[in-house]
């Protein structure tokens, strides 16, 4: 796969990432987030799942939401939520496993990796103005709450991004229900945490 070097050559001038067309950008993030449903190619997704890859795809995902091109977004939120469902695959959920050798989780805390995600996720996702780009962002952040539990959904509550949430449900009740019943799910699990912690 070439789509990884093109894409973390990203924010460089004289890169190859910076002169990718957006049609070509979005293709590579599609045949990246693509790659994770063919076995042969876990191996080499599982060392690409660096901070460098996550960085550059919450940049294309989450920043200049207002200039950058839809379908560049929209295609990295994609590969982002495939990422986090191989990711939930392959480190334990909270408490399900006792004798595991990585004990990240049961210690209170979560994977870096997954703490990057979940927070660039969801960080000003009530300001994005793409309804199926915050879908992705809500689908793939409950993801990582369900599977993680809550150490995830702590940080959630703790950073405020429940407040976040809360208007996403609001803002899109009447423009897409899907979006506003995703984002009700999101806020009942977190709403389960804050009733199971008192």
């Amino acid at each position: 796969l070439t789509g990884n070097k093109l894409l973390l050559d990203n924010g460089n001038p004289s890169t190859t990432a910076t002169k990718m067309s957006p049609a070509a950008r979005s293709m590579a993030w599609c045949t990246m987030s693509n790659a994770f449903a063919n076995e042969k190619l876990l191996p080499f997704l599982n060392d690409w799942t660096t901070e460098d890859a996550i960085d550059a795809a919450l940049c294309d995902a989450t920043t200049d939401i207002e200039t950058r091109r839809v379908e560049i977004r929209q295609a990295a939120v994609a590969f982002l939520y495939n990422m986090v469902i191989h990711q939930t695959k392959i480190i334990p959920s909270s408490g399900t496993d006792k004798n595991k050798t990585d004990s990240s989780v049961d210690d209170g805390c979560l994977p870096d990796h997954i703490v990057n995600i979940l927070c660039g996720l969801l960080e000003s996702i009530d300001s994005d103005t793409d309804d199926t780009c915050t879908f992705r962002r809500l689908l793939a952040s409950g993801r990582i709450m369900l599977h993680f539990g809550d150490v995830a959904s702590s940080l959630v509550l703790t950073l405020g991004f429940h407040d976040a949430i809360e208007r996403v449900k609001k803002n899109s009740i009447n423009s897409n229900p899907e979006v506003s019943k995703l984002a009700d799910d999101i806020l009942s699990i977190l709403n389960t945490f804050k009733l199971s912690d008192n």
